[in-house]
């Protein structure tokens, strides 16, 4: 820092001049005193001067914005609080960060990502300066898009209400609709849930129509009723989606505690389709569906310890859960589910029912129960044009009805050939009438190896060929095994060699 002073040459009371006289350099303020003198006549005369310090900092206060869904840009600002000491000099801004757009040399910066960003701001006449922080934040956070439910299905002509999230939303669905829920016909349907920062997710749903008899069951098992009593039950509906074939099918159900006994003679199939809340299909057999309902008419003996024979009229439902089913399911919640309710007034089902097989014993409820032990299964095979067997059974070219070919005389179950094989092998059998026919292969320990399939066949000769494989698509290993041919209830068996 450096000072000066002015010291006057007086005459008398005149003036003459004036002398400046610089006092130094100094690294401190305060007042600076120098003395002058003149060395010709020992006159001395003193002055004083000023150092002050100017090292005021710019003095800061910065803030910063938010990128979100629909920002993709966002400011910072810094706010010089005491302007007037940058005196006549200049304000100079220089901001650091990551994603600069603009905004370099000035209060207000621009910026395309986010994090910590950094100002320093100089006062120019005096060099002092001060640096301020602030941050851009991020919110892209999207909203949850779930619709409940997610895959239903409906009646022929039903519908289904599908709700989007709850929350602070708006929502769009495909049909317009801005409501959280709507209620829909079969199709599939698009939401588009949009949250306060405006960020959005998108997700769908479909809304299914049960296929009417467009599925068939097979299978028996037990379950115990609202009052403990073991269940017996078991048959076949709507075999290989015939709605005629054995007048739609048999069921049976026996109380073993009351010996009341019911059987299904006419059935008919009315509806397929998938429960909600467990996984959509079932996979043994692999189908799309994972519950039938079926209903029909047929007979009860035993009521009350009664033989009469009393005709009735009933409503069964099926539900495959999941794999296994039920024997070997540990969690309760996933073994599969029956219901049956036997009536004697159409007109009145629920005040003249006579057996039900449910939950809580409500007859105006359906609440099926888990099965303990058995093997139910849906099938679709046969349902794409309602055929009468599955592909795997096949006739010979030699149809019945030919002339000079005959139904055989009784049923027949021929030698595998060849025998032994290292390839394949063909089974032929004779019907003498229609039936229904099941395949499948064991090993010699009673394990099953292959199931074959099953369904309904016509009167006549048919075949049946195993390609080796078993379940898994594996080739079998060498050794015995078994085919297992059942027609209504009676099993043939016949042993085949395969070699290596």
């Amino acid at each position: 820092m450096r000072g000066s002073c002015l010291l006057s040459r007086r005459s008398g009371q005149d003036v003459i001049h004036a002398v400046r006289v610089e006092i130094g350099d100094w690294n401190q303020s305060g007042a600076k005193t120098v003395t002058v003198t003149f060395t010709a006549n020992g006159c001395t005369n003193t002055c004083t001067a000023q150092i002050t310090v100017d090292n005021t900092v710019p003095d800061l206060t910065c803030t910063g914005g938010q990128l979100t869904c629909t920002t993709t840009t966002a400011q910072t600002h810094v706010t010089v609080n005491n302007p007037g000491a940058a005196g006549t000099g200049s304000i100079t801004f220089s901001w650091a960060g990551a994603g600069l757009v603009s905004g370099g040399n000035t209060a207000d910066a621009t910026w395309s990502q986010g994090g910590s960003k950094t100002v320093t701001v100089t006062f120019t006449a005096n060099g002092c300066s001060n640096t301020c922080t602030t941050s851009i934040t991020v919110d892209d956070t999207r909203p949850p898009c779930a619709i409940s439910p997610q895959d239903t299905t409906v009646d022929v002509g039903g519908t289904a209400t599908l709700c989007g999230p709850v929350g602070n939303f708006t929502y769009l669905w495909s049909n317009g609709s801005t409501d959280r829920c709507i209620t829909v016909g079969v199709g599939t349907y698009g939401l588009r849930v949009t949250n306060d920062i405006g960020c959005t997710d998108s997700c769908t749903a479909t809304v299914r129509e049960t296929s009417p008899g467009r599925c068939w069951l097979t299978g028996g098992g037990q379950s115990y009723d609202s009052d403990g009593h073991l269940h017996s039950y078991g048959g076949v509906i709507n075999p290989g989606c015939s709605p005629t074939a054995g007048g739609g099918g048999n069921w049976n159900d026996l109380d073993h505690t009351t010996g009341a006994h019911f059987k299904g003679t006419e059935i008919q199939v009315v509806q397929c389709g998938n429960v909600a809340g467990i996984p959509l299909g079932s996979s043994s057999p692999k189908t799309p569906f994972n519950f039938i309902d079926f209903q029909g008419t047929g007979y009860i003996t035993g009521l009350n310890g009664s033989k009469k024979r009393t005709d009735v009229s009933f409503f069964g439902h099926y539900e495959d859960r999941s794999e296994p089913g039920s024997l070997g399911q540990r969690d309760t919640t996933f073994k599969d589910r029956y219901f049956l309710r036997v009536f004697t007034n159409p007109a009145n089902p629920i005040g003249s029912t006579v057996m039900l097989v449910d939950v809580d014993g409500n007859s105006a409820t359906q609440d099926p129960v888990a099965i303990t032990h058995g093997n139910l299964q849906i099938h679709i095979s046969g349902c794409d044009k309602n055929a009468l067997a599955e592909a795997i059974y096949r006739e010979p070219e030699t149809r019945v009805g030919i002339e000079g070919v005959s139904l055989p005389a009784e049923l027949t179950f021929g030698a595998a050939r060849p025998n032994p094989t290292a390839v394949s092998s063909e089974l032929r059998y004779g019907l003498p009438k229609a039936g229904y026919v099941s395949a499948k292969l064991f090993d010699v320990a009673g394990r099953l190896v292959r199931d074959l399939g099953e369904g309904p066949m016509t009167a006549g000769w048919h075949s049946v060929s195993w390609d080796l494989q078993d379940e898994a698509g594996q080739r079998v290993g060498p050794g015995m095994y078994f085919a297992r041919l059942v027609v209504d209830g009676k099993a043939l068996m016949r042993p085949i060699t395969v070699l290596h």
